[in-house]
């Protein structure tokens, strides 16, 4: 079973995964090197970390003095994979079973977006040994303004004044154009 999480801060909700759930070996998906370096050195896990990815982003990481290859090789405790590595390679885990978490963030970019139907299933079946459990966090692109409940009560209370003063000028109309063709609607 896989563990669907939508939250707005990815990289708290990265924390708090780690902190709440301590296992020697933790296998995370992201298609991204900039976030993958940046939840490395945001918690201090460099030493622990290695990072499985393209040739390019392997030079990249290097040069940032992380330990990072394009082919699989021994794990450390917090194993990080590109989308390179969504498919087409057996994870085999000869340690305990890891946790796998998948992260989307697409707050910072689309193309970490994992789909559902055919990277989910494909992450999943890469190890051939099992693993512990796995879980999916989302950071979700925000709609739209957050209303405080002060402003909200503020425009409800506003809405509901006008309403009171469209009811009282039909009420007063004699008119029956004025009531049904202007006032009607409201």
């Amino acid at each position: 079973p896989l563990s669907l999480h939508f939250v707005n801060n990815l990289g708290k909700a990265f924390k708090d995964y780690i902190q709440e759930n301590d296992r020697p070996n933790y296998c995370i998906f992201f298609n991204s090197i900039n976030g993958i370096l940046s939840l490395i050195n945001t918690f201090g896990l460099k030493d622990g970390a290695r990072v499985f990815c393209s040739e390019e982003g392997t030079a990249a990481l290097k040069k940032q003095g992380v330990d990072a290859s394009c082919v699989f090789t021994s794990c450390k405790r917090y194993n990080f994979f590109t989308s390179s590595f969504y498919n087409g390679i057996d994870l085999l885990m000869n340690e305990n079973e890891p946790d796998v978490l998948i992260l989307t963030d697409q707050t910072y970019a689309d193309f970490t977006i994992v789909d559902p139907h055919v990277d989910t299933y494909q992450i999943l079946g890469r190890f051939r040994n099992g693993f512990n459990k796995a879980t999916h966090i989302v950071n979700v692109k925000n709609p739209g303004k957050i209303v405080l409940d002060d402003t909200a009560l503020d425009r409800v209370k506003v809405s509901a004044l006008k309403y009171k003063v469209v009811k009282e000028l039909l009420e007063g109309t004699a008119d029956p154009f004025l009531r049904d063709e202007v006032f009607g609607e409201a």
